[in-house]
């Protein structure tokens, strides 16, 4: 069977294009359509230029999305896909969206076209229906791709046979970052006797619950001198800059603001000990591996984004119980105490992404996916 594959992303965020790129790049006899809408939606999503997708080695099919409410609907590359010259279908698995139910069937029970899903697959947080919903869309399926080891585990509680389940996990297009790494890293400093710095890096929304970073701080300014710099904006900046007053850390919090610069994000993460993401941690954690700085988030994996898999504790970081700001002031403290060591450091924290959460490694399971999940050679 030839590779002829057609993706249906979501969106196709900016980040996106490099892996879809290397794909198409490094495996053998591939030949990749990606569909998609460039057209502005409220994602905030940074997404690539026409001229962009036109240097990649993929071929860029422009489609048209329906959305309500940010949510996709209908996208009409799933639609022509039904028809294009693919032997195999990948949409992104969101089982909500009542177009991508049309089109898995007729591609898969009409046009007798391999059908796959690129999915978060399970989170362990639903509720019986929607949990069934979910399972009962991945089933029609011939294989899936997922963010996270923690879905693989619980579509196979459902009864998904593990062969039809690949961890192609998330990366950033890294070229950019190593570069500015290879420039300054043999500068930075790592622990400094003097401060402990703590960075959060991301929108200041509830969701990234910082007030768990501040309650903690608080309970460690007595133990060691520490900064915590927290870079972005949002909109709980004005209730974050109360309670940090509040709790008499005026002289330990700063607040940078939004910064879109990756040079000066860069030596703002380089120069800090710890990247701190008390909420869901997504791909802040890419983020701070990359250039050598452990990351701390919470252990509910029920509620977190797949990249938290990414914080090996005594590795890459470290996890701890989910609002519990006495978890996390510890948590802080035995990453304190391990990059004092040696235990963590550079090379632990940009190990875990150069192995799991690169292009090479997505390349790979990709190659798996087809050979031994959809039989296609």
């Amino acid at each position: 069977m030839s590779k002829v594959i057609s993706i249906i992303p979501d969106r196709l965020a900016h980040y996106r294009v490099p892996v879809f790129d290397n794909i198409a790049n490094n495996v053998d006899g591939l030949k990749l359509y990606i569909y998609s809408d460039l057209a502005l939606d409220s994602s905030r999503i940074k997404k690539p230029t026409d001229g962009e997708l036109k240097k990649s080695s993929f071929t860029w099919m422009r489609s048209r999305d329906f959305r309500i409410k940010d949510r996709l609907i209908i996208s009409s590359g799933s639609l022509k896909s039904i028809t294009d010259e693919s032997n195999v279908v990948i949409i992104w698995g969101d089982a909500f969206s009542p177009g991508n139910w049309i089109a898995a069937v007729i591609i898969k029970v009409l046009r007798k076209k391999k059908l796959a899903f690129w999915t978060h697959g399970l989170y362990g947080n639903e509720n019986w229906l929607k949990k069934k919903v979910r399972c009962l869309f991945y089933s029609l399926a011939d294989s899936l791709l997922l963010y996270g080891s923690h879905a693989k585990k619980l579509l196979m509680l459902e009864g998904f046979s593990e062969s039809k389940l690949y961890v192609i996990n998330n990366s950033l297009d890294v070229g950019c970052q190593n570069r500015i790494y290879q420039e300054n890293h043999s500068s930075r400093q790592r622990v400094d006797a003097e401060k402990f710095k703590i960075i959060f890096v991301g929108r200041l929304t509830k969701v990234k619950k910082l007030n768990l970073l501040l309650e903690a701080s608080r309970l460690l300014i007595d133990s060691f001198s520490l900064e915590v710099d927290i870079v972005g904006d949002g909109d709980q900046i004005s209730f974050l800059q109360k309670i940090s007053k509040d709790f008499g850390l005026e002289g330990t919090v700063n607040f940078h603001g939004a910064v879109y610069d990756e040079k000066v994000l860069a030596k703002l993460i380089m120069c800090s000990d710890v990247m701190v993401s008390p909420g869901n941690v997504g791909l802040t954690a890419m983020h701070g591996l990359v250039y050598g700085t452990p990351v701390i988030s919470h252990a509910n994996a029920s509620n977190q984004m797949p990249e938290f898999e990414a914080i090996r504790p005594s590795e890459s970081g470290e996890l701890f119980t989910e609002d519990n700001p006495q978890s996390l002031a510890e948590s802080i403290v035995r990453c304190k105490e391990n990059l004092e060591n040696g235990v963590i450091n550079e090379k632990t924290c940009r190990n875990v992404l150069e192995q799991y959460y690169s292009f090479t490694y997505q390349v790979r399971v990709f190659e798996q996916f087809l050979d031994k999940g959809l039989g296609v050679k």
